[in-house]
């Protein structure tokens, strides 16, 4: 018989006024992977939902939460982080709440994914860093760390063990400069984690078919090399 975790409380947990979390995709079985995906600057819940669509896993249970305005801060995320205050931390505690949630029903942490496009790559970038919780993977489409620069001399961590992390970009993406990409994920190989890097030419602010690719085989791997 399939055993469910129960997510039924999904919707009151999460009604605040200004944040809104919906879950779609499969059944949230046990042994599923749970993604948490988040959305880019204007995008709704369906938008961002067109990734998973993509994808086509059919053990993936999606929660998608939408920030106030369909938008996670206001700013360029290369600017000083207090000109994105407070609706950086404020994402950040959200997306705490949902994987905390998550793990109080017994999802385990390996299970727990983080995908996020444009400013959603930038908010799970940034929470990563932030929080040092080791989750299954992360698949982080043309984002990054906020600020004006990464600082690359961070004490050396191990506390991102191992954890598969994708980030992405463009060698001519507007929003995202390749070296912002490539400065994260540096950081994050100094936390321990098992990051690859994909820098594509001449790619649009969109999310390829080759990514779709990988984070299929990511998704799909009992273990991410």
């Amino acid at each position: 018989m399939a055993i469910f975790h129960d997510l039924s409380d999904l919707s009151s947990v999460f009604n605040d006024q200004d944040y809104t979390v919906t879950q779609v995709g499969a059944a949230p079985l046990q042994g599923n992977k749970f993604v948490i995906l988040l959305h880019g600057r204007r995008q709704a819940p369906e938008d961002i939902y067109e990734i998973g669509r993509r994808i086509d896993l059919d053990n993936i249970t999606y929660l998608l939460p939408s920030a106030p305005g369909k938008t996670w801060y206001p700013s360029g995320f290369q600017r000083e982080l207090e000109q994105n205050q407070p609706h950086v931390d404020r994402a950040l505690v959200y997306v705490k709440r949902l994987v905390r949630y998550l793990l109080e029903r017994d999802v385990p942490a390996n299970n727990i994914w983080l995908m996020g496009f444009s400013q959603g790559a930038c908010i799970g970038s940034q929470y990563l860093f932030s929080s040092r919780d080791k989750l299954g993977g992360a698949l982080l489409f043309t984002g990054g760390l906020f600020g004006p620069e990464v600082n690359l001399a961070s004490s050396e961590s191990n506390c991102l063990a191992k954890m598969p992390i994708l980030l992405t970009g463009s060698t001519t993406d507007s929003w995202v400069p390749e070296a912002r990409v490539r400065d994260t994920a540096c950081l994050f190989r100094k936390l321990g984690a098992s990051v690859q890097e994909e820098i594509f030419s001449e790619r649009d602010h969109l999310v390829s078919e080759q990514e779709i690719d990988i984070a299929r085989d990511w998704l799909t791997a009992t273990q991410v090399a």
